[in-house]
């Protein structure tokens, strides 16, 4: 998920879990896993935001 959000910073969800493989709710099990570990952060709104990785 880090090459993903790292290539392109305004992925969505949606696309993670298709590029993946996975649901999106697993992808949101990761994703809210890595923002409690401060790993990544979003930054805007959930439509037009952006993801930061902090590693």
């Amino acid at each position: 998920m880090f090459n993903l959000i790292q290539n392109n910073d305004g992925i969505s969800k949606a696309e993670m879990a298709t590029r993946i493989g996975k649901s999106e709710k697993t992808v949101q099990r990761v994703i809210s896993s890595l923002t409690k570990k401060q790993a990544i952060a979003r930054e805007g709104s959930n439509k037009s935001g952006k993801w930061i990785v902090n590693i």
